[in-house]
C-alpha cells in the first residue's frame, strides 16, 4: 500500500489510495464483462461518471477503466512502467470516454453488459450529477 501511495506523491491532495475488497456475493465477480447479458432498457442514456474521476489499479499495478472490471479486461496501462499522467491521458483512456461521451458504450469490451449508461444510479445520484459536482468543485484544476 505504500508503494502504491508513493506513485502518487505528487498529488496525495487529490488522490486517495485505499484497498478495495471484492466479495463474491451472489456470484458477481464470477461474471465476464466482456460478454453482453440480457439487454437493459435502452430508453434513457446516463453518461457513467467512472473514466472522468477515478481509476481502478489491481493486484499486478494494471490501471481498468472501471472498478466493476474485476478481471482486469479492459487495461488502460500499468503503474510499475507508465506514470499515472500517462495512463489517465492514454489513447485507451480517451477512447473510452469518447465512446461513453457518444453514447457508444457497446464499443468498449467491459461497457457492452454493463447496466449504467442506461439504468445507472449510484446511491440516488446520477453519474451526471457526480461528474457536475466534480467540475464545479473546481478539484480537477489543481
Amino acid at each position: 500500500m505504500a508503494h502504491t501511495r508513493g506513485l502518487f506523491a505528487e498529488c496525495s491532495d487529490r488522490v486517495t489510495v485505499m484497498p478495495v475488497y471484492f466479495h463474491n456475493a451472489l456470484g458477481e465477480s464470477l461474471v465476464n464483462l466482456s460478454k453482453p447479458s440480457e439487454a437493459p432498457d435502452r430508453t434513457l442514456y446516463t453518461l457513467c461518471h467512472q473514466p472522468w474521476v477515478n481509476f481502478t489499479i489491481d493486484f499486478a499495478g494494471r490501471v481498468v477503466g472501471c472498478c466493476r472490471d474485476l478481471r482486469s479486461e479492459y487495461v488502460l496501462g500499468n503503474l510499475l512502467e507508465l506514470s499515472a499522467a500517462q495512463i489517465w491521458n492514454g489513447e485507451k483512456m480517451m477512447n473510452l470516454r469518447r465512446a461513453l461521451t457518444e453514447k457508444r458504450p457497446q464499443d468498449i469490451g467491459i461497457c457492452k453488459a454493463c447496466d449504467v449508461p442506461w439504468q445507472g444510479s449510484y446511491s440516488g445520484r446520477t453519474p451526471l450529477e457526480k461528474v457536475r459536482n466534480f467540475f464545479l468543485a473546481g478539484a480537477w484544476r489543481r
